[in-house]
């Protein structure tokens, strides 16, 4: 069983490359010509593999947190998953213990999911 602090970490690196991907999808650069690695055309064969990591992480994602309840969901999302910048969007739902309770326990369940 993970820590507090090496679940949150782990849930915020794959946030981090989740919202990277669904940036650039979004504005529809073409992925494919390089714009996740740098500029350079010549790594077509690295960029297209990680289009595929990023695009296949994105779907994992998705999928788990449609299997999660929906409290657990829309908490992920809201603090890890999201573009939400306010990090107090949690101050009128829950007291701070539940809050973090909570947060333990959805980290948890998204990561059983994600590594079963």
């Amino acid at each position: 069983m993970l820590t507090y602090k090496n679940s949150e970490k782990i849930m915020r690196e794959y946030a981090k490359e989740y919202k990277k991907f669904k940036i650039v999808d979004l504005k529809g650069i073409d992925v494919l010509k390089g714009s996740l690695i740098g500029e350079n055309v010549n790594n077509y064969i690295d960029s297209e593999n990680k289009y595929t990591y990023y695009y296949s992480l994105q779907n994992k994602i998705e999928s788990i947190l449609e299997l999660l309840d929906w409290e657990c969901s829309m908490f992920l999302k809201k603090e890890f998953f999201g573009f939400n910048q306010d990090k107090t969007w949690w101050f009128n739902y829950y007291s701070r213990s539940t809050y973090y309770r909570l947060k333990k326990k959805y980290m948890n369940d998204f990561l059983g999911l994600f590594y079963a």
